[in-house]
Formats: C-alpha cells, structure tokens, sequence
C-alpha cells in the first residue's frame, strides 16, 4: 500500500514594491559614476533579478535599475541656538583670516566686532568641550582685538571680551595651585591684556601730572600678575615635565616666548636707560631666534591666526635706541617672513625704512589725508608714506 505524503503548494514571494521613480533610484544614488567598478559590482550584485522598471538616470549611465525611489530624507534636528554661536565665532575668525590677507581691513574689523559683541551672549557651557572651546575662542578674539587696536584708528571695542573675563575670574584666579594644562596657562596668560587696563607703556608720550608714578604702578602691577603666572607654570613643568616634552613641546615654548615678552616690555619702561640697554632685550631676542628658526627654514612665507613672535621683534625694534639690537629685531622680521594674526614681519620692516627715510627728508612732503581717516592696517599706512616721500619702493 502506498503512502501519499501530502503535497504542499510551493510558496510563491511576493516583489518588493514601492513608488517608482522616473528621475533616480536607489541603485542610481548609490552608484555614482566615480567609485571604482569592483564597488560597483558589490552594490548591483544584491539587487533582485527579475525585471524591473527603470529610471531615466540609471539608463544614462548604464547602470541596472532597481526602479525604486529613494526614501524621504528626514528633515535635520536643530540645535539649541546657543550650540550655533560657537560656529558663528569660528565663521568670523575665518573670515578675519582671510580679509587680513587679502587687506579687506574695512570687512575685517566688522567681522572682528561682531565676534567680540557676542561674548555678551550666553556661550555654550554645559560641558567641559564646551567650556574648553569658549575659552580658547575668547582667547583668540581677545588677542586680535588688542592688536587690532595698535594700528587701526577705529578699533573694535572689547568690553564682551571684558566683561566675559571678569565673570569668568573666579575660574582663571590667581592661585598658587600649577595650571591643569598648557590650555589653562595660555588663556591665563592672554586674559593680561583685558584685565588689567593700566600699562606702562600706555603712558608713553603722556603730559598727564605724576606720569613716573603711573608708570611705576602700572609696572608693579603687572609684574606680580606676571610673577604669579609663572610660578604656577613652573609647577605645571616640574610635574609633568616628560609629558609636556612628548605632546606640548611646541606649545610650551610658544608659552616662554610670550613671556619673555611681557617681561621685555616691563623692563624696557624700568628705567630710562632700560630702552638704551642690549641686556633688556636679549632674552627675548634670544628666544625668538629658536622660535623662527623652523619657519625661516621652510624658506617660503608661512601664516597663523595666533602667535606673539612678531608682534614681540617689532616692539624691540620699535622700543630700542641701540642700533645693533633694531638691526637683529629687523633682520629677523625680513627673514621670517611670515604673518600672525594682523601682523606681517615685512610690513614691519618696510614702515622702519620708510621711517629712516623720513628722518633725511628735509621737508617730507604730507598732505592733511596722510593719516588713515578710516580702518587701515599697516600696507595702507605704508602706501600713504610712500606717497608722501615721493617714492615707489625703498
């Protein structure tokens, strides 16, 4: 007797289905005409089989079709509008970057406002990322905002930086505790040139009644925030010396550098023969020699948003009466050749030739315009004292 096992129908799959598209599919987005032909292969080899319609696009570049279209892109979640000014701020910086080189110094100081006026704002700090990212941004926009006031006739003011520092005081206090990181010491560092107004040499040139007693207390002042500063840097070294030579060498010297410079300009307005005296500036000179060396080396012009090498040669050679150290601060500017922030070493050393060229002029010809009436930077300077000397190049 036979057994009859029971049959069972063969089960028939159902295609995939789904709106056809007549302008890109699936296949046609994920096989762009620039991968190479073994990813294309892997991609196709998955799609079904069975005879499909087709798009237009796939057609085209004769790639086959799975005649499909491609699911609705989901609209982006926006962040909390407070998360977008650090992009703002970064924009800005950018945009700083690029019009300094270019000499756009109009579009410049607006940019450079508008990324200080938002230090008044409520910065993102709800995390250590973010906190560490507002401090470095407000330590970028305090140095172009102080240096930007050296040579523009109009500059940007820097009360957000001001008042941000001061409502972050407690965090950067003076303490006898070392500094957690390079980081922490950098802004430390940079938060002098907001925080304390009165300096020595503001008052050079000044006719204001007790100006030796201004400059001394000025002087005194910020020599112990000075002092305590590099206490706390010292300790920073002795304790993690071996990882700061392994991951924050650069950095590091970067920070010695910027306060051989402080120190230089404290002790150029010590006395009245510190200006006259080589011994004021040669721990700076010598500092700036190693510093420059990497650069000078690359033997083509280099550029950083940040950085005190040029802004610190051209206050030797701005500040020194002896003649052998203006020529080493000048030599080393042209060598450099390179620019930092708003700053550029042969734009130094082109305004001090002219400078010389002024003073064997017997009667220097300057119309009433020759000073800049709106923002300039130094090459607008420079083309008007040219103009005035009759001349074309030095």
């Amino acid at each position: 007797m036979a057994i009859q096992g029971i049959v069972t129908a063969k089960i028939k799959h159902k295609r995939a289905s789904a709106p056809k598209s007549r302008n890109g599919c699936i296949t046609w987005y994920a096989c762009p005409s620039s991968f190479t032909f073994q990813v294309q292969w892997l991609i196709l080899s998955v799609c079904l089989q069975q005879a499909k319609p087709v798009c237009n696009r796939c057609c085209e570049d004769k790639i086959k079709c799975d005649g499909y279209a491609m699911p609705k892109p989901k609209a982006p979640r926006r962040k909390h509008p407070s998360q977008d000014l650090h992009i703002i701020m970064i924009c800005c910086l950018l945009f700083v970057s690029f019009e300094g080189l270019t000499g756009r110094y109009d579009e410049l100081l607006q940019h450079l406002s508008a990324g200080i006026s938002l230090f008044d704002s409520a910065l993102p700090s709800s995390n250590d990322e973010e906190r560490a990212m507002t401090t470095k941004l407000a330590e970028m926009f305090c140095r172009l905002g102080v240096e930007s006031s050296n040579f523009m006739q109009k500059d940007p003011s820097v009360s957000g930086m001001r008042k941000w520092y001061h409502t972050n005081e407690r965090q950067h206090s003076q303490s006898p505790k070392p500094f957690s990181n390079l980081d922490e010491a950098s802004s430390a560092l940079r938060r002098l040139d907001v925080l304390y107004d009165e300096k020595p040499w503001h008052y050079e040139g000044s006719d204001a009644e007790g100006k030796e007693t201004l400059v001394s207390e000025a002087s005194a002042n910020l020599q112990s925030a000075l002092d305590g500063w590099s206490a706390r840097l010292d300790a920073l070294y002795e304790a993690r010396s071996e990882d700061i030579m392994i991951e924050g060498e650069q950095q590091y010297r970067n920070l010695r550098l910027r306060q051989q410079y402080w120190q230089m300009a404290i002790n150029s307005y010590s006395t009245k023969e510190a200006a006259a005296n080589p011994k004021t500036f040669e721990p700076f000179l010598a500092a700036a020699r190693e510093a420059a060396a990497p650069f000078i080396a690359l033997r083509q012009p280099t550029f950083s948003l940040d950085g005190d090498l040029i802004s610190g040669l051209a206050f030797v050679a701005s500040t020194t009466t002896d003649d052998e150290t203006k020529v080493q601060a000048l030599d080393l500017l042209w060598r450099l050749n390179r620019r930092e922030g708003l700053l550029d070493s042969r734009d130094f050393v082109e305004l001090h030739e002219l400078a010389r060229a002024l003073e064997t002029c017997e009667e220097p010809n300057f119309d009433e315009n020759w000073k800049p009436t709106a923002a300039a930077g130094l090459p607008t300077i420079i083309e008007r004292l040219r103009n005035s000397l009759g001349q074309l190049h030095i």
